[in-house]
C-alpha cells in the first residue's frame, strides 16, 4: 500500500491488509478524491471492488490511524497570521479577522502554495470549481483580502502578484498539527460560515460513513472531500439538464471587421428568441450566454453551468451583401457534433438561415413542432440590420450610447412601420433612462412608452414582451389592476421570457399579493438565466420585500462572492444590513455603493445610514444638496420621505409621501411595506395613503414579520 502527502513525508502511513486483499489507499491534499482500490482477479477480467464490511472496517481504521498520526495540518502560520483550517477563520494575535467563506478558501489556496506560484487556473479550480468566473474576479477577491489584512500592494508582506500568472506567499507558511491525542478541536457550535473546500478529518464521520456505503453498495470509488461536495452543490442542478435543452452561444465575427460586431451578436440573440419559442426546449437567457463571449472552454464546463445538454455554436463571415454563416449543434458531455452546416447567403436570406437552423435543432432533439416556427418581426434585413446595431447600445447601459440606440430603433421603424420587436426596443430604451437620467415622472419624454408599446400589440398581439413592459408602465402610474392584466397576457404568451419573469417579479415584489410570489418567478428566472447576477439580485430583493432580512443578507453575500464590484447587489445587501439594525456595517455598503455610482436614491440610503448613527449634520448636507432645484434633476420624494423619517421629521416625510403619490413616483407602492415607513404606521395620512395604494394587506404582512423578530 502506498500513501503520499505533500506537506509530512516522514508522517507517511502504511497499513498493510493481508495478500487476499491487496488494497492502496492514497491521500492527496487538495485533490478532489480519496480513494480505496481492493482489487482480486475474477475469471479471465481483472475488476477493482471493495471487499464488503470487513474492507470498510478497515478503511475507517485507517482514516481513524490518519487523523491520530496528524497526517493534516489544523493550521497555517503566515508571519503574523493564523489560518484555522478546522475553525475556518483567520486570526492576529488572537483577533480574528473577519472574512467570507469565498476569501477564507483564495486564503488556503495561496498559503497551501508554499510560497511557490498558485497560478489563475489552479486558483480558478481550486476555489471556484465548475463555476465561470474571470480573472477579474480574482482579482477584485485579493483586493478585498488585502483590505482585510491591511497589506500594502506595493510593499507586500503577505502575498505577491505574479503578473499575468498568478500570486504566491512571500514567505512559506508554518503548519500546525493536531495533538498526540488524534482529535482535533470541533468547530463551535456559532460558526456558520461554509467553506468551498473541505478535507476529511473527522474520523469518526469517516466511519459512519465508510461502513453503510461501502458495503452496502460495494463502490470501487468515491470522493469524500470537500472539492467534490462543492462542485456538486455549484453544478449538481446544472448537470441535470433536460434531454431538450440547448445553449446559444455568441457566434464568432469573422469577418475582420470589430465594427461588425454587432451583427454576430445580433444573430445570436435572434437564434435564442426563436429557439426559446419551440414548445418543450429550454433555452438559457442571453446574458447567461453571453458570458462565455470569447472564451475558450470545454463543452462540459460551459453545458454544466448553463444546465444544458446541447450547445449551438457558430461564426459569421461578412463580405459585402454576401454572408458565411457555420453553425454547429454539439453535445456538451463529450463534444461530439450532433449537427453542423455552412451557408452560403446574402443578407436578404438572413431570415431563412434563422428558421433553417432552427428547425435543424428542433428535428435533432426531436420536438414536436405544432405548427409553423413564429413569424418574423420584420423581413426587411436593413431595418433587421438597425436593429441589431440599436440592441448593442441599448444594452450598453450608458445614457449617449442608449440616446444613439433610440435613433437606430426609429429608423427602423421608419423603414418597417409594422416591426414591433423595434417599437419595444425603443419603448424599454426610454423606459430605462427616467430612472438612469433622473427623470420627473411627467418628463414629456417618458410619454411616449405608452403609445409605443400599444403599437406593438397592434402589429402583434402576441408579444410577451410589450405585453410585460407596458404591465409594468401602469404598475408605475399605480393602475395595479392593468398591470396585472398586462402582465398575465405576457405570461399566457411568453411564460419564460426574460423580460416576463422580470417584471413578475417586480410586480409581486413591489405591490401584488401574496409577496411570496415574486421568490416563485425570481427563481424561475434564475434557473433559465443562471448567470445572470441581475436574476441574483431580483431573489435577493424578493426575499427583502417578503421581510426575511436574513435570507435577503445571505442572498446579496452571494451574489458578491462572485461578483464584488457590482454596486447592486451591494445596494440590496446595504438595505437588509439596515432593516436588522446592523447600521455600522449598512454605512460602510452604503459609502461602497455611492463610490460605485452615484445618484439620488443611492445618495439617499448613505444620507439614512449617517442619520441611523447619529450623524445627522451628514444626513442633512445630503438633503439639502438633493433637494437644491439647481441640481435639475428628479429626486424621488419617496426617498426624500425616508430620510426625513430617519431624521424624525414626521411631518415632512407624510408631505413627501403625498407628493409621492402625486407625481406618481414609481418607488412609493414598495416602499409603503418597507421598514423605512414603520414609525410612520400609526399616523392618519399614512394610513389614507396605504388605503389608496391598495397596500393593506402588504403592510399588515410587514407589521406581522416585524412583531415575530
Amino acid at each position: 500500500m502506498l500513501c503520499t502527502n505533500r506537506w509530512q513525508a516522514a508522517s507517511t502511513l502504511c497499513l498493510l491488509l493481508p495478500p487476499a486483499q491487496p488494497s492502496a489507499l492514497v491521500l492527496v491534499p487538495g485533490r478532489s478524491t480519496l480513494g480505496i482500490k481492493s482489487a482480486t482477479r475474477l475469471g479471465h477480467g481483472r475488476h477493482w471492488v471493495i471487499r464488503g464490511v470487513a474492507c470498510a472496517a478497515r478503511f475507517a481504521r485507517m482514516l481513524s490511524a490518519q487523523s491520530a498520526q496528524g497526517m493534516e495540518p489544523t493550521a497555517y502560520r503566515l508571519e503574523d497570521l493564523t489560518i484555522d483550517v478546522v475553525h475556518q477563520r483567520v486570526t492576529r494575535d488572537g483577533t480574528e479577522i473577519p472574512l467570507s467563506g469565498l476569501s477564507f478558501d483564495l486564503l488556503l489556496a495561496l498559503v497551501r502554495g508554499d510560497s511557490g506560484l498558485v497560478t489563475y487556473d489552479q486558483l480558478l479550480e481550486k476555489v471556484w470549481p465548475g463555476q465561470v468566473v474571470n480573472l477579474e474576479t480574482v482579482t477584485q477577491r485579493m483586493k478585498i483580502i488585502r483590505d482585510a489584512l491591511g497589506e500594502d500592494v506595493q510593499a507586500p508582506r503577505y502575498f505577491t502578484a505574479v503578473r499575468g500568472r498568478g500570486y504566491r506567499t512571500v514567505t512559506a507558511a508554518a503548519l500546525v498539527f493536531p495533538a498526540d491525542t488524534g482529535n482535533p478541536p470541533e468547530s463551535p457550535a456559532s460558526t456558520t460560515r461554509v467553506p468551498l473546500k473541505r478535507p476529511l478529518r473527522s474520523a469518526r464521520l469517516a466511519a459512519a460513513i465508510a461502513m453503510p456505503v461501502l458495503a452496502a453498495m460495494g463502490l470501487a470509488y468515491f470522493s469524500m472531500s470537500g472539492d467534490a461536495r462543492r462542485a456538486s452543490t455549484s453544478v449538481s442542478s446544472a448537470i441535470i439538464a433536460p434531454d431538450k435543452s440547448v445553449a446559444v452561444l455568441p457566434f464568432v465575427n469573422l469577418s475582420g471587421d470589430a465594427e461588425q460586431e454587432y451583427f454576430s451578436d445580433g444573430l445570436t440573440e435572434e437564434l435564442l428568441n426563436r429557439l426559446a419559442g419551440l414548445p418543450g426546449l429550454k433555452v438559457p437567457a442571453r446574458t447567461s450566454s453571453f458570458q462565455f463571449k470569447g472564451k475558450a472552454l470545454p463543452t462540459q464546463t460551459v453545458g454544466h453551468a448553463l444546465g444544458v445538454r446541447y450547445l449551438l455554436e457558430g461564426s459569421v463571415r461578412q463580405s459585402g451583401d454576401r454572408l458565411r454563416v457555420a453553425v454547429q449543434l454539439i453535445e456538451a458531455d463529450t463534444g461530439y457534433h450532433k449537427w453542423s452546416r455552412t451557408f452560403e447567403r446574402t443578407r436578404a436570406d438572413i431570415f431563412a438561415v434563422q428558421d433553417e437552423i432552427a428547425l435543424a435543432v428542433a428535428t435533432a432533439l426531436q420536438l414536436t413542432l405544432l405548427g409553423a416556427l413564429t413569424r418574423h418581426s420584420t423581413t426587411d434585413p436593413r431595418a433587421l440590420d438597425l436593429y441589431f446595431r440599436a440592441k448593442q447600445l441599448h444594452q450598453s447601459f450608458h445614457l449617449d450610447r442608449m440616446a444613439k440606440a433610440v435613433e437606430y430603433y426609429e429608423e427602423a421603424i421608419q423603414l418597417d412601420p409594422r416591426y414591433s420587436a423595434a417599437y419595444v426596443g425603443l419603448a424599454d430604451v426610454i423606459f430605462m433612462t427616467k430612472q438612469m437620467a433622473e427623470l420627473r415622472p411627467e418628463d414629456p419624454y417618458l410619454a411616449r412608452v405608452g403609445p409605443l408599446l400599444r403599437t406593438a400589440l397592434e402589429v402583434d398581439p402576441d408579444n410577451g414582451d410589450a405585453h410585460a413592459l407596458l404591465g409594468t408602465m401602469l404598475q408605475d402610474a399605480f393602475d395595479f389592476a392593468g398591470a396585472e392584466r398586462e402582465l398575465r397576457a405576457a405570461e399566457s404568451v411568453s411564460p419564460n421570457g426574460e423580460y416576463v419573469l422580470r417584471y413578475l417579479t417586480n410586480f409581486y415584489l413591489q405591490a401584488a399579493w401574496p409577496p411570496e410570489k415574486a421568490l416563485e418567478y425570481a427563481v424561475r428566472a434564475r434557473m433559465l438565466d443562471p448567470l445572470n447576477p441581475w436574476t441574483d439580485v431580483q431573489v435577493g430583493w424578493s426575499y427583502l420585500h417578503m421581510h426575511d432580512y436574513q435570507s435577503a443578507l445571505q442572498e446579496f453575500e452571494r451574489v458578491l462572492e462572485v461578483h464584488p464590484t457590482f454596486w447592486v447587489a451591494e445596494w440590496g445587501r446595504g438595505g437588509a444590513l439596515d432593516a436588522l439594525g446592523q447600521y455600522e456595517e449598512a454605512l460602510k455598503s452604503a459609502l461602497r455603493v455611492v463610490a460605485a455610482n452615484r445618484f439620488g436614491d443611492t445618495e439617499t440610503t448613505l444620507a439614512m445610514a449617517y442619520a441611523r448613527l447619529g450623524k445627522d449634520a451628514e444626513a442633512r448636507a445630503i438633503l439639502e444638496r438633493l433637494g437644491d432645484p439647481a441640481r435639475g434633476k428628479y429626486w424621488s420624494s419617496t426617498f426624500r420621505a425616508a430620510l426625513l423619517t430617519t431624521l424624525g421629521d414626521r411631518a415632512g416625510a407624510l408631505a413627501a409621501l403625498e407628493d409621492a403619490y402625486e407625481e406618481r413616483d414609481f418607488q412609493l407602492a414598495g416602499a409603503m411595506h418597507s421598514k423605512w415607513f414603520e414609525p410612520l404606521h400609526g399616523e392618519a395620512r399614512f394610513r389614507r395613503l396605504v388605503t389608496l395604494l391598495g397596500q393593506e394587506k402588504r403592510v399588515e404582512h410587514a407589521r406581522q414579520a416585524w412583531s415575530k423578530g
